[in-house]
């Protein structure tokens, strides 16, 4: 479920990273290490997402993924070094990786089955993405986009409980 969206975000992150320590000639390997660490992530919890949704219910899964990208974003805005934002990075592809394997599966199930077609089939992934782009241009600095990221996902929280 790795959108090309999907891909652009997470490259623009680890991009802007690029660009903030001047990560030059000997060290280009680097955004691209970081990008396939994060995706490494997310083909990590696809799987185990759907099964451990089967076993104790799609709401836990859902919900642990939210907190896990707050945490992880959070960590990526702490970072002090490639290695640490990596490390962030890859939490949150297993975040996302529960994200996108449990929403789905949580819209079909609560909503009626004559609008079911319509929940699901409507575009919200390209209007978060488009939000998403807004709010990174207007704020231009990926250590407060990672905030920014991870003071989102708190709101759903309260929900929650």
């Amino acid at each position: 479920m790795l959108t090309p969206t999907y891909m652009c975000f997470a490259l623009l992150h680890v991009l802007l990273f690029y660009l903030q320590y001047n990560l030059m000639c000997g060290q280009s390997y680097i955004p691209s290490t970081i990008m396939t660490i994060q995706v490494f992530g997310t083909l990590l919890a696809n799987p185990l997402a759907g099964h451990i949704s089967d076993m104790i219910g799609r709401k836990p899964p859902f919900f642990a993924s939210i907190v896990i990208c707050i945490l992880a974003n959070l960590l990526g805005f702490f970072s002090v070094n490639w290695i640490m934002f990596a490390a962030a990075r890859f939490f949150i592809g297993i975040g996302c990786g529960f994200f996108f394997s449990t929403q789905f599966c949580l819209l079909c199930e609560f909503s009626l089955a004559e609008w079911r077609a319509w929940i699901v089939g409507f575009p919200s992934w390209p209007l978060q993405a488009s939000l998403f782009a807004l709010v990174a241009w207007l704020i231009q600095d990926w250590r407060y986009i990672q905030l920014c990221t991870a003071l989102f996902g708190v709101p759903f929280l309260v929900l929650w409980l």
